[in-house]
């Protein structure tokens, strides 16, 4: 699969993007400078001086804010309250980063879908939505790993689909959603994408990094060549079919790892695009 690295604003040939990702046509979508050197230590000042009580602990060595993709404690929460907390983590969002990052969001995934505007998903109700997106934090512990498992996006996202994500599971096309994200602070050491040249199809049972078909480990992720590392540099945005696509973030191993991002996905008939966390 092939892969397209653009500078912002020069979206001349990634007009459709969102599509060839959806297709995997292409493997990723790099886009270089999408937030400036100076937004970025704004982005960073502002995150710094937020109060502990605003973030998350969603697993050991990860961090969030304003709140994880879902409940991962459990997964099947009261939508009421997720739309609430959603609603909060929104107004704070605004209120504590000085830069708009959602209107930067939705500027550029405008330019990726042929100048027809992506949404922040609507909620269930009049006035609600999901989370856009949050920032997400990566630091060594002790006795554990700051990294994400090796995942597809889609497989996590069906944890839900009974509970918090249930709407969604009924709007979009999750399974085949895109995964994106900022990278706003490299760490010293570890933290780089890996995403791998299988489909969610190819190998629907993963057990510790391998392959389980027919009860039988037939590949040990951690030693195939059938993969690509991207190496990201400080607001550089990639965009990449993680509802389809096998990835993980390799472990960081020195210095924190600051991100932001999210899911996006079209509708079932294709004619609309939404983004949520």
């Amino acid at each position: 699969m092939n892969h397209l690295v653009i500078k912002r604003p020069d979206f001349g040939f990634a007009k459709d993007c969102l599509n060839a990702l959806k297709k995997t046509e292409l493997k990723y979508l790099l886009v270089q400078d999408f937030f400036t050197g100076d937004e970025l230590k704004t982005i960073i000042r502002d995150l710094r001086a937020l109060p502990n009580r605003l973030y998350t602990k969603a697993t050991p060595g990860y961090t969030v804010f304003p709140r994880p993709a879902f409940n991962m404690v459990n997964p099947a929460e009261d939508v009421e309250v997720y739309f609430t907390e959603a609603k909060e983590a929104f107004i704070n969002l605004k209120k504590y980063i000085g830069i708009d990052v959602v209107a930067r969001f939705n500027d550029v995934f405008k330019q990726l879908n042929s100048a027809k505007p992506v949404q922040v998903l609507p909620g269930p109700t009049d006035g609600s939505t999901f989370m856009p997106i949050n920032f997400r934090i990566m630091t060594p512990e002790i006795g554990t790993k700051a990294t994400s498992h090796i995942h597809n996006g889609s497989n996590i996202t069906a944890r839900c689909v009974n509970g918090t994500y249930k709407h969604l599971a009924d709007v979009v096309d999750f399974e085949n959603q895109l995964s994106f994200f900022c990278l706003l602070q490299n760490c010293a050491v570890g933290g780089d994408l890996t995403i791998y040249d299988f489909k969610r199809e190819d190998y629907p049972a993963l057990v510790d990094g391998r392959y389980l078909i027919n009860g039988d480990i037939k590949i040990d992720l951690e030693t195939t060549k059938e993969k690509c590392t991207v190496h990201m540099e400080p607001g550089d945005l990639i965009v990449f079919p993680g509802g389809q696509l096998w990835h993980r973030v390799e472990v960081v191993k020195k210095a924190e790892r600051i991100s932001l991002g999210g899911f996006a996905a079209s509708s079932f008939a294709g004619s609309n695009w939404y983004y949520w966390i």
